[in-house]
């Protein structure tokens, strides 16, 4: 699967308890620490430039928190398709050295769906929406690395920090992710 080649803005959620404990919440609705929501509200800068025309979130409350605290007086349409890859029997363990990305245990969403399920959504949203906003998780980027560049390796996205990713152009022969000044 392939992304439609537009650009779009991608903030992982605000930090949670879990984060700041190393602890998977993957699947589990958690709310953010305080951290978090000041992390969101920080974004707002950053966020002045970008005209999106949606703001799409995972549906897991600590997505929507962000996405209500960094993009204020804008409606939030939540995505099922956005969620954090379920764990399974990992979750509410602690995050390990070298997580299982592509051979998760039995009882957790496999690699190959979790990236399919994004991609899925993602490319609904591209195809109706010139600039969309995504808010989700680390999990989701890894997948957003996955379809843009054939591996889900790399840094995990940081809280709250705005990402844009944009397609192939004339001058760059990839995909590629920056952070907005």
């Amino acid at each position: 699967m392939e992304l439609v080649e537009k650009p779009f803005l991608f903030i992982r959620h605000g930090e949670t308890y879990h984060n700041r404990a190393r602890v998977i919440a993957g699947s589990r609705d958690v709310r953010l620490t305080s951290k978090g929501q000041l992390q969101a509200i920080a974004a707002r800068a950053a966020l002045l430039r970008w005209e999106g025309e949606i703001v799409a979130a995972s549906s897991l409350r600590r997505a929507v928190q962000t996405a209500e605290l960094a993009l204020p007086g804008h409606r939030v349409a939540t995505f099922e398709g956005l969620r954090e890859r379920n764990w399974g029997p990992l979750e509410l363990g602690p995050v390990l050295d070298s997580m299982p990305y592509l051979d998760p245990p039995a009882g957790a969403e496999p690699w190959d769906a979790f990236v399919e399920r994004v991609g899925v959504t993602l490319n609904q949203l591209l195809e109706r929406y010139h600039h969309p906003i995504v808010v989700a998780h680390s999990g989701v980027f890894r997948a957003i690395r996955q379809l843009t560049h054939g591996s889900h390796r790399g840094e995990s996205a940081p809280n709250a920090l705005p990402i844009e990713v944009l397609p192939a152009d004339a001058h760059h022969p990839q995909w590629r992710f920056e952070t907005p000044s």
